[in-house]
Parts: structure tokens; sequence; C-alpha cells
């Protein structure tokens, strides 16, 4: 019994400290900061006499009692920057390189040359050689804008394929295959 109310003194430190390093000091910008004050009694108690506990009054009560305004800290609700409105002309300016920088929707890019162009996503070659396939859930509006414009204006570039091999008695003229 003598090591509980020890425990419960540092619980209660412990708790108010760490509501205000949580909410108070680090509060996001933009965000009022407002301080809390609450008063806490700690009673020492004996053996025979049980401890009561009360529930905290509910925040509607204490605003009625008070006859005062709430002082409620302001919610900085995020919004999404208002994006530039591109036009044909940019497009057409951008499909003019051959590598182009790709965003994902969490703000990473990536070079590559775009390669084709599906319903749902594109193909790629990335500078280092290797191609690879971006559903267009995973890029930026503005991207898949622009990948939606190449294609409606088929301004892909046309994929070379490679020759077929020749029928030489059985033997591949690996020279013709490359050189070609």
């Amino acid at each position: 019994m003598k090591a509980l109310l020890p425990i419960l003194i540092c619980s209660i430190i412990s708790a108010g400290l760490g509501y205000y390093f949580g909410h108070i000091t680090l509060a996001p910008e933009g965000v009022t900061k407002t301080k809390v004050v609450e008063k806490i009694v700690v009673q020492p108690t004996t053996a025979a006499a049980p401890v009561q506990q009360s529930a905290p009054p509910a925040p509607s009560q204490v605003a009625a009692s008070n006859n005062s305004p709430v002082n409620e800290p302001a919610i900085a609700v995020e919004t999404e920057p208002e994006r530039p409105e591109i036009t044909e002309a940019d497009m057409a300016e951008r499909a003019k390189n051959t590598i182009q920088t790709l965003t994902d929707s969490q703000g990473r890019s990536i070079q590559a040359k775009i390669l084709d162009v599906t319903a749902d996503s594109v193909k790629i070659e990335r500078t280092d050689g290797l191609e690879t396939t971006i559903p267009f859930s995973m890029l930026s509006e503005t991207d898949v804008e622009f990948c939606n414009y190449l294609k409606e204006n088929d301004l892909l570039p046309e994929i070379e394929q490679a020759p077929a091999p020749a029928a030489n008695d059985g033997e591949f003229d690996w020279n013709a295959y490359f050189n070609s």
C-alpha cells in the first residue's frame, strides 16, 4: 500500500508533462497554443479510508457553470495548394524533352523516357536503362494529364522492333541482328 502512493504521483506527473510537451509545446504552426491548467490534489490515504474517485466534469458542464466563453484551440485545416492551370502549350513544350521528370503523389520524382501510355498506367525507361510500368494512381495529377496528352496527340516515341532473325541453315547471324 505504501508503494501505491508514489506510483500514483509519478503517473500523474508523467501524464501532465506528456500532455504539456505533446500538445502545448509541439503544437503545429498556425494552431493557437493554449495553456490548460488543472488543479491536481493528492491526498494521503490510510488503510481504513477507501479512496473515492470522481470523474471530472464534462466540458459542456464547465462552460455552462462559468458563464464565460470557452477558449477552444483553433484547428488548422490543411488544404491542397492551388495547382496552376497547365495549358496545352505548356504540355507541347514539355513533350519536346526526351527525358521527363515524373513525380508521384508523395512528391518523389524520377527521370525517365516515356515509352507507352495505357488507360491506367505508363511504361517508362529509367535513365539507368530499366523499363518499368507505373500505375496512374501513383503519379501526380499533372503527370497523369501529361501522359494522357502524349497518348491523345500521338506524341509517344516509336518503339523500334528488333529485326527477325534470318533462317541461315540453322545458324544465326548475330552481326546482322546487332548491326541493323
